[in-house]
């Protein structure tokens, strides 16, 4: 037994098997001319009335257990709005102290690249400077004196980086995680549009906005004049109960 069959609704009983007759029988009809399609009205007409004769049975304990849900949700936020207030104070806190101790980090990693690639720097410059000497002292033929130049260079070491602050480890706290979190913000619609309109990004990054184009379709009916859009029409059936 599922939790939805141990709900008891007074007159429940009375609908049992009706709707897997009406769909059988729906599915049998066939509208070919005036009598077929007064037919398919008067079976459409008694669908009407057995869809009201549900509402009629489930929409009064629908009703109380959407109020009693509304006042349970309601008592339930006085008791939450404040902690989740603060919750989210604290969580802007940490996320800012967060922030800031990366930002620390990437400067602290900038300054010990730059170090590093400056000792490079001078390593190179030395290289061939000695480079340059070797040279001289061989076109003025001290042979054994260019390649003493050379040797130095080659034993030479690559000068010392000029000392930095240590790069700090990620903060952490018992009780917490965090995680770096991306997300994207439109700043230039038509480019965004141009681009996809381009082939250059998907067609799939933006979203037509339906409800004011089926709108303005009703509006314009037949006249619609929108690129890309056109309008579409249907005919609506609609049944009138009995009662």
């Amino acid at each position: 037994m599922n939790e939805s069959t141990a709900i008891v609704v007074p007159g429940e009983e009375k609908l049992q098997g009706q709707g897997d007759r009406l769909l059988a029988m729906a599915r049998e009809i066939r509208v070919t001319d005036q009598v077929s399609h007064q037919a398919a009205t008067d079976f459409g007409v008694t669908v009407k009335d057995h869809l009201t004769k549900i509402d009629e049975t489930f929409d009064p304990s629908i009703a109380q257990a959407h109020k009693t849900h509304k006042m349970m949700l309601g008592a339930k936020q006085v008791h939450t709005e404040k902690p989740r207030q603060a919750q989210g104070i604290i969580r802007n806190v940490i996320a800012d102290y967060l922030d800031e101790q990366a930002q620390i980090r990437r400067e602290a990693e900038r300054k010990a690249l730059d170090a590093r690639r400056k000792a490079e720097q001078e390593k190179a410059r030395q290289e061939e400077e000695a480079m340059r000497k070797a040279r001289e002292a061989e076109e003025a033929g001290k042979v054994e004196e260019a390649e003493a130049i050379l040797e130095e260079e080659i034993q030479a070491p690559i000068p010392e980086a000029e000392p930095v602050a240590p790069i700090p480890e990620a903060p952490k706290a018992q009780g917490s995680s965090a995680r770096l979190s991306w997300s994207a913000d439109v700043v230039d619609m038509k480019s965004l549009c141009r681009a996809i309109a381009e082939g250059r990004q998907s067609e799939t990054l933006v979203k037509p906005n339906q409800t004011i184009l089926d709108a303005m379709a009703r509006s314009a009916k037949g006249t619609l004049d929108v690129p890309g859009v056109k309008a579409v029409s249907r005919q609506v059936v609609s049944f009138r109960g009995s009662r």
